[in-house]
């Protein structure tokens, strides 16, 4: 088998719920109308269209619908490397996953590499998972140094319970150490993981508290297996009540994490800095469409020097502040009466498929939206560059590191190569009927 460098572009779903939180501290600036194009990007003189995947074949990690497993897959031919369950990536580079698996009243850990299938594995008693966020089937809970899991109970949780049990597992596991020696924390009422500090010292839970969504993130000491007194409010609204589900989360490596909400009033991000324990909320703008502001989606240029929420549906594009956590701009991308793009209403069917509607280069200098009349190109500055696929109904995309190869996952199943410089389509995927594109890589 070639060895590959896997570098992740990951797809995080977005699907319809319902939900709210307070209003933020900052309110994002006036609206400023950028024409929409209507045609597809032509191929320019100096860029000819390439044929084929030209060299840049790439490995993708796809689902279908009814096969609990992921399967990585060779783009140019179809070709089947391996299968692998659903994980939490243990890097950025998605070179290998945490997975559980449930068998006989135990539960499987393993550090799963993707390039070759290998990697260690334990067991530990009980039937354990790794808790999602939201509707987003991609798994959470491993701390940004590699060296913390967090598991909760395998199963649908019982909304009446009174207490709420986590697992502390050491990752990865140790090559000739079959049992993992994983210390459980219960703590009081009906809480679900949030998100974990990148040292794995302290465990955020979303407390549910009587009302319409209403609820309060709360710190666990994970070394004390205690729940700390004072309630993570925004601190820039102090006493601001908060209500809501989440839709989507973006983490980043030095543990700030955003979670988009969608709102009674409005949509916004919840920004909980998961070393210091602290927390701020920045309003979107929209509100009043259930399934239209659940379409947000966040994307970050590596190093989070670029960070941007876009909602194709509604012709919207948020430029962030990922320093002061405020918004700095919101350009309207089309019509709100009549927007030209309108995404695949994905996360209605058994399984769940895994689809980031944005994706950002790793500089920051474009950001490529999904929706149901192909993908939306935008320069930095927030104006529509271009439209890749015009016509097809894309679902979800992926790009490679170098940001010359856009994978788009269509709603039929297939998946297309675009150069993401002209538009041309570069390669088919030979296998069809998926659902979910989780990862792409390059290949060597």
């Amino acid at each position: 088998m070639r060895h590959h460098r896997a570098v992740l572009i990951a797809l995080t779903a977005v699907a319809s719920l319902l939900g709210g939180c307070a209003a933020a501290a900052s309110s994002p600036a006036g609206p400023t109308t950028v024409a929409s194009p209507t045609e597809s990007v032509a191929p320019t003189a100096s860029r000819p269209a390439t044929k084929g995947f030209d060299g840049r074949d790439a490995v993708l990690v796809v689902g279908r619908q009814g096969d609990p497993l992921l399967t990585a897959i060779v783009a140019s031919s179809g070709k089947q490397l391996l299968q692998l369950p659903v994980g939490v990536p243990t890097s950025a580079t998605w070179g290998s996953l945490a997975t559980t698996t449930v068998s006989g009243g135990r539960t499987i850990v393993a550090d799963a590499a993707i390039a070759d299938g290998g990697g260690s594995t334990a067991t530990l008693d009980g039937a354990w998972a790794s808790p999602t966020i939201g509707d987003d089937p991609t798994p959470a809970g491993l701390s940004a140094d590699g060296k913390t899991l967090i598991l909760i109970p395998a199963g649908d949780p019982d909304p009446a319970r009174t207490t709420s049990r986590f697992a502390l597992v050491p990752f990865p596991p140790i090559e000739g150490a079959p049992e993992l020696a994983a210390r459980v924390v219960e703590v009081p009422g009906a809480v679900d993981f949030d998100a974990i500090s990148p040292d794995g010292r302290i465990l955020y839970v979303v407390q549910h508290l009587d009302g319409d969504g209403a609820y309060q993130v709360r710190a666990v000491d994970l070394p004390a297996g205690t729940m700390r007194p004072d309630i993570i409010t925004d601190k820039r609204n102090l006493g601001e009540a908060m209500a809501g589900w989440p839709l989507a989360q973006l983490r980043s490596p030095s543990g700030m994490v955003l979670t988009l909400y969608r709102g009674t009033d409005h949509p916004f991000i919840h920004a909980l800095n998961t070393a210091e324990a602290w927390a701020v909320c920045i309003d979107l703008p929209g509100g009043g469409s259930t399934t239209d502001d659940a379409d947000w989606g966040l994307a970050a240029s590596t190093g989070w020097g670029s960070l941007y929420a876009v909602n194709a549906t509604r012709g919207l594009a948020v430029d962030l502040d990922p320093e002061q956590l405020i918004a700095r701009r919101t350009v309207t991308l089309a019509s709100a009466a009549a927007p030209t793009i309108e995404l695949a209403k994905f996360g209605h069917v058994d399984g769940g498929p895994v689809g980031r509607r944005v994706v950002a280069t790793t500089d920051g200098s474009f950001v490529y939206a999904a929706g149901a009349d192909g993908v939306l190109r935008l320069a930095r500055d927030l104006s529509v560059d271009g439209r890749l696929l015009p016509g097809r109904n894309v679902a979800s995309i992926g790009l490679l590191p170098d940001g010359r190869t856009l994978f788009a996952l269509a709603a039929d199943g297939s998946i297309e190569a675009v150069d993401a410089a002209t538009g041309a389509a570069v390669g088919h995927v030979a296998s069809h009927g998926y659902d979910r594109l989780v990862a792409v890589m390059p290949w060597e």
